[in-house]
């Protein structure tokens, strides 16, 4: 009774979320070879979080947790939703939870960082940065997020490294380029950065911070018409600095 169930709020959530019928599929197979009912709500939460369905993950959480208390995923998933709707303390709740269950997941050490990151707590975040780099060195997310925290502090050289690590480890991670681009913006390596904002552009063709930030270092290096011709590009993709840039500059 329990294994039908199961594949039951699974196929609820693959008529409700059709655009996530991959992912939901698969759920049914995992249920199917592993048919636990919390892990069946587990899997439909992340089924409607990936749809942005926050309220409705909520539930899916919650309900997975009231069946297994010690559901360390679970509890992640639920610090995602609150993260999402901006519930910032009640996600850190969520996080720690998770991790007096099971302290060796790094990816809840880089989401509890971020969370503490908006919440002003710049050292909490890069402990927890750190903890998770020193649990799996392979968390390229953990160095991009920890090297935002060095921009904060204007340690480009260092921040510059933690997002080359980033980068090393998934040469497609568009965000590093990107951030590494504005970092050796910052201490004019402009050759560095028009090479890094054009490989975001090559990725993300609408990308508007990549162009406004290429445009930028063309800029510096006084090719006017070059860096115009980003900065409209960028405005034109809503931009703002990239606006203010073309009504000062670019008549």
């Amino acid at each position: 009774m329990r294994h039908l169930l199961s594949i039951f709020i699974l196929l609820q959530s693959l008529y409700i979320y059709p655009q996530n019928k991959a992912a939901i599929k698969d759920s049914i197979k995992k249920m199917e070879s592993n048919p636990k009912l919390p892990m069946a709500f587990y899997y439909s939460g992340n089924s409607k979080y990936d749809a942005k369905e926050y309220y409705g993950a909520l539930q899916d959480y919650n309900k997975a947790i009231s069946l297994n208390p010690n559901y360390a995923e679970a509890y992640y998933g639920l610090g995602n939703c609150k993260k999402e709707v901006k519930d910032f303390k009640a996600a850190i709740q969520a996080y720690n939870k998770a991790l007096l269950i099971n302290p060796k997941l790094d990816f809840v050490y880089v989401n509890r960082g971020k969370t503490k990151w908006l919440l002003g707590d710049a050292n909490g975040a890069m402990q927890d940065y750190n903890k998770a780099i020193s649990l799996n060195p392979n968390n390229y997310e953990a160095y991009c997020s920890r090297g935002s925290i060095k921009s904060s502090l204007k340690q480009y050289k260092e921040e510059i490294e933690d997002y080359s690590k980033a980068i090393k480890i998934n040469p497609n991670y568009v965000n590093a380029y990107c951030f590494r681009g504005l970092a050796k913006n910052a201490i004019r390596d402009t050759k560095g950065a028009i090479e890094d904002f054009t490989k975001v552009i090559e990725f993300d063709s609408n990308n508007s911070t990549a162009y406004c930030g290429r445009g930028l270092a063309k800029f510096i290096t006084e090719d006017d018409k070059g860096a115009c011709a980003d900065f409209k590009k960028a405005a034109a993709l809503g931009n703002g600095g990239a606006k203010e840039m073309v009504n000062k500059y670019c008549k």
